[in-house]
């Protein structure tokens, strides 16, 4: 719904100032929102993304899910996390029903070499992992998000 979408990209900036106006010729509310991308937002921050005001609730449990996975393969191979993949890549994953390797070539940023090296072992662990993601959602939903 429009309302679903306006709520989606308030959460993907930072909002500075909400007018709104009612327009007595058409009887509609008008809403005009200044707010700062994403770009201008990194350049003033340290760099770092909160993806819990980036993606919604729902991606945003099975991106830490996601997390684990990554983490669990790291340590298999005694890597950082973001060797195997970077936080984007799996804000990317989280949106989209992560079953095959196809699928995370959609991905900027997952190329055919992390893929080699990562991408059965990783959806195999997804695929394992996938019901934690109820767990969050309902820890989410207990915390009130």
């Amino acid at each position: 719904t429009s309302q679903e979408e306006l709520n989606k990209f308030l959460r993907s900036c930072k909002v500075l100032a909400v007018y709104k106006d009612f327009d007595h010729s058409t009887g509609v509310w008008c809403y005009s929102v200044e707010y700062l991308d994403d770009q201008a937002i990194l350049s003033k921050s340290n760099g770092k993304i909160d993806y819990r005001e980036k993606l919604t609730k729902d991606e945003f449990a099975k991106f830490r899910v996601l997390r684990e996975c990554r983490k669990t393969l790291a340590a298999e191979d005694g890597m950082p996390p973001y060797v195997v993949f970077l936080d984007e890549h799996l804000a990317a994953f989280s949106k989209i029903d992560l079953v095959s390797l196809d699928q995370m070539k959609t991905v900027k940023g997952v190329g055919d070499q992390k893929i080699q090296k990562y991408g059965e072992r990783f959806i195999t662990l997804w695929c394992a992992k996938r019901a934690d993601v109820e767990k969050y959602l309902s820890e989410s939903d207990e915390k009130g998000r």
